[in-house]
């Protein structure tokens, strides 16, 4: 029974969090070109599929940010494989969100960040090994282990990378479950909303 509860706690939290980014006018200014995914982990997670997240991810369709499927397990490799690296840190940090990464989005990050005491890192891709590029799902574990040490061994609440061929910069931000996540992203949007206004 524990497993099914914490599976329907996790998905409730994770809707709970689409909700707040659809109904927000300023998130769009942060949603990348390949979209934004937010996901969400059972306690104790092991794999993809003990991670909601958002198939399809969340898109711009007519000026607002909207979920273009339903939250569901197993539905986001990408993030599911980062949010699995980052537990095996802090097993608390059940909640991941990417956006769009550029300078002015860095600004509102960093401020949020000092305001809120996170620790913000970044890694650089073209130092990726080969042997690791080359395996899908490698990337971005590779990717935290190397913002860890360009942190000096703290563990990152915020990671952003400038992107590489094929690859689109991003920042990725972790949160105590899926909806904490979402607030530290919408603070930002909100704070570039008022550097283009």
């Amino acid at each position: 029974m524990g497993r099914l509860s914490d599976r329907y706690r996790a998905l409730a939290n994770l809707r709970r969090a689409v909700q707040l980014i659809e109904k927000s006018r300023y998130f769009p200014l942060v949603v990348p070109e390949v979209g934004t995914n937010v996901a969400m982990a059972t306690p104790g997670a092991k794999s993809v599929d003990d991670i909601a997240a958002v198939p399809g991810r969340i898109v711009v369709i007519e000026g607002r940010a909207r979920a273009v499927g339903c939250p569901w397990f197993g539905a986001s490799s990408h993030l599911a494989r980062l949010l699995l690296e980052r537990m095996k840190y802090d097993p608390n940090k059940l909640g991941a969100i990417n956006i769009r990464f550029s300078s002015s989005i860095l600004e509102a990050v960093e401020h949020v960040a000092q305001h809120r005491s996170l620790v913000i890192s970044y890694f650089e891709r073209e130092k990726e090994p080969p042997e690791v590029a080359e395996v899908e799902g490698k990337s971005l574990p590779w990717g935290l282990r190397q913002a860890i040490e360009n942190a000096g061994g703290k563990i990152p609440d915020i990671v952003w990378d400038s992107g590489g061929v094929g690859k689109e910069a991003m920042v990725r931000i972790f949160g105590k479950n899926a909806v904490d996540a979402t607030k530290i992203a919408l603070a930002v949007a909100k704070l570039v909303s008022k550097q283009t206004s």
